[in-house]
């Protein structure tokens, strides 16, 4: 009723743009992306970055993650449930990647 119904779908960013905060400390990215819906269909939008963002990693050019989209308007948002756009689920991996290596016998490559 009051809510929008929105869609699962994907898309990668093929743009942002940084606007700083006064002092320069701070930056908020829009973005520019090619979404895809489940249904194949492929089109472009402004992703704007979330205004309550305690958990939001900001996605880099080329990066494909999960959105959300309204099938009315074609409003885009992205999915907070995606661990790719989580800062909690970048450190886990952070801290997963250092203990993997510190259990490795010597010698062993690095990844990457």
């Amino acid at each position: 009723m009051f809510g929008r119904d929105w869609d699962r779908a994907e898309a990668t960013i093929v743009a942002r743009d940084a606007k700083f905060s006064g002092d320069g400390s701070v930056a908020t990215y829009t973005y520019v992306a090619d979404v895809r819906l489940t249904s194949g269909e492929t089109f472009r939008a402004t992703i704007h970055e979330p205004t309550v963002a305690t958990d939001f990693w900001p996605p880099s050019v080329r990066d494909v993650v999960s959105v959300l989209v309204t099938s009315k308007d074609r409003k885009v948002k992205f999915d907070k449930d995606d661990d790719r756009l989580s800062v909690k689920a970048f450190e886990a991996a952070k801290r997963k990647a250092f203990e993997d290596a510190r259990n490795q016998p010597a010698g062993t490559p690095t990844p990457g």
